[in-house]
């Protein structure tokens, strides 16, 4: 904690009761997560109460005006964006099939790590081992929308994940701490919790574990004994939200905005972030090579593609480039085709890599394809002295797009070399191509 305010006078009843509810607050903050601060300065909080508030995890509270948290852990009164945080982790935990007793877990690691509030970090801390002073921890992570701002080592968001862990799913290493992209992950709190669950569905025997002890494995805090503390105010929160709260559609969109519903579930298993592109980029009608209108870009796509590091050989129009700036643009890869050129042959470089590491996954069944799929092939032979390469990627879009315009009228969307700009297309033969699906 920071540091308590000199109470004024009060009369012996008045103090008697503020003590019963101080007991209750006052709980302790599991390691990785640490001292928070409101995000308005505390110095700026009223000193003219009858009963100056106390700061314990993240909320405010004044016993003269009401608990806004946890009282007795039992009866539960969030703020708004406490109860937006729960929503979503229950959210989660539905779409992963993870019932009930998996969003106990990780509503109990969200209240014992920040309280439920998206946690900045001012790269303050420091010891004889780790120093993030020197370091891009404070200005990144500040950098994206949160509620409050700690300092325990260098960890951020709802579930107090390290930016130099795997979490984010890009590696583990010093460099996160200079990639914008690991705090847009880690602090958007639907990611952060879809990454929780999937380190938890990796945890032996998770359902049968005692939920204090399986959040403990996931989370390696330092004071393990402590999200038991919260086990009876994250069952009441269940209690009070889960019939409500919607699931999460999967893969988390990472723009900044709220995952958008499912629309009769056809953008729940691919990412609506992708289709919501795909949607925004390309014609929903096919159109014919050599036709007048072919190369034609839709205006949101040309101005994509201006802002676009790689814009392919027909500055926009070849399936490389619509591929690519998609999966750029709806921030579900923004690191996807990282060869300088990014042709086929490149990005099918990149796909292997990443699915090695863990970050695709190749698709083996055609029943299996979600919609946002990406569908590539790359083919390069020797012609006399000159190697020729040749190549093409789309993705499958289902009867997703669709059901969201019904002016779509293929199951894919493509664009082609030199001969359309990105439109609906039929998805070819799955057996012609390599299949990935973005996890």
């Amino acid at each position: 904690m920071k540091r308590f305010r000199a109470l004024p006078k009060i009369n012996k009843q008045r103090l008697q009761a503020w003590l019963m509810i101080a007991s209750f607050l006052f709980l302790p903050i599991a390691q990785p997560a640490n001292v928070w601060a409101n995000a308005s300065d505390p110095e700026q909080a009223s000193t003219d109460q009858a009963i100056h508030s106390i700061v314990t995890g993240t909320t405010w509270y004044d016993p003269n005006a009401g608990v806004c948290a946890i009282v007795n852990g039992q009866q539960i009164d969030l703020n708004a964006t406490q109860e937006a945080n729960a929503n979503t982790v229950i959210g989660i935990a539905k779409t992963l099939n993870l019932g009930q007793r998996g969003a106990l877990i990780g509503l109990m690691t969200g209240l014992t790590e920040s309280g439920l509030t998206n946690g900045a970090n001012d790269g303050s801390y420091k010891d004889a081992d780790e120093d993030y002073s020197g370091t891009r921890l404070k200005e990144l992570s500040l950098a994206q929308p949160h509620d409050n701002v700690g300092n325990d080592h260098d960890s951020v968001g709802i579930m107090q994940q390290r930016v130099t862990g795997g979490w984010a799913g890009l590696g583990s290493s010093y460099s996160n701490l200079g990639n914008p992209e690991v705090y847009a992950r880690l602090m958007n709190p639907a990611f952060a919790s879809e990454a929780f669950y999937k380190a938890l569905m990796g945890v032996t025997n998770w359902q049968g574990m005692d939920p204090g002890a399986a959040a403990q494995a996931v989370q390696g805090s330092a004071f393990p004994d402590r999200y038991n503390d919260h086990r009876a105010a994250a069952q009441s929160l269940i209690d009070k939200l889960w019939e409500s709260a919607p699931a999460v559609p999967l893969p988390v969109p990472l723009t900044g905005a709220a995952p958008e519903a499912a629309t009769n579930g056809c953008v729940g298993g691919g990412s609506a972030a992708i289709l919501n592109k795909i949607h925004e980029f390309a014609w929903p009608n096919y159109r014919r090579a050599g036709s007048s209108n072919a190369m034609e870009k839709v205006p949101a796509y040309q101005a994509a593609v201006d802002r676009a590091p790689y814009k392919g050989d027909c500055d926009g129009v070849d399936c490389g480039a619509f591929v690519t700036i998609v999966m750029r643009e709806s921030g579900a890869d923004p690191n996807y085709n990282s060869g300088p050129m990014g042709n086929t042959v490149q990005q099918i470089d990149y796909l292997h890599r990443m699915a090695a590491e863990g970050k695709y996954t190749r698709v083996a069944n055609k029943a299996a394809l979600q919609p946002g799929d990406i569908a590539i092939k790359s083919h390069c032979a020797y012609n006399g002295s000159s190697l020729l390469c040749e190549g093409h990627t789309f993705f499958y879009v289902g009867s997703a797009l669709h059901q969201m315009d019904p002016n779509w009228d293929g199951d894919a969307a493509s664009a082609s070399q030199c001969e359309r700009a990105p439109m609906a297309s039929g998805a070819d033969t799955f057996e012609d191509y390599e299949w990935y699906h973005l996890n």
